[in-house]
């Protein structure tokens, strides 16, 4: 399991547990260590750029894409994505959507932490 610095961590990701390490040697030097379930990052920039201007007053369609990728089975989103040449198309309120892994969104946060070091 890889460990990526929590500012990856986004409001969709689940943590499962929490605990803290304190070094033997030291007690000072401590970390806090956070389990989370594995899920898809998004790049909020690129998404709101791409389709921020289907937003409205009562529909927000950045959040809509969001939960769309979400509702789908991690493992079963990445064999699709690496099918479709690291892009999932698909239409959602009429708009037709393309996303590109390793722009608009990640299959992991180590993914993003990598992409972004």
């Amino acid at each position: 399991m890889p460990f990526v610095d929590f500012k990856f961590r986004q409001s969709h990701h689940v943590v499962i547990a929490e605990t803290d390490y304190v070094n033997p040697d030291s007690e000072e030097d401590k970390l806090k260590v956070y389990i989370c379930v594995p899920n898809t990052v998004f790049n909020e920039q690129k998404l709101q750029e791409k389709f921020g201007q289907f937003n409205t007053d009562k529909v927000n369609f950045v959040n809509d894409i969001k939960s769309f990728v979400l509702a789908h089975n991690l493992d079963a989103l990445k064999k699709k994505v690496e099918a479709s040449n690291n892009t999932l198309r698909f239409k959602l309120n009429n708009v037709a959507v393309e996303l590109t892994r390793g722009e608009d969104f990640y299959l992991s946060a180590e993914e993003h932490s990598k992409a972004h070091k």
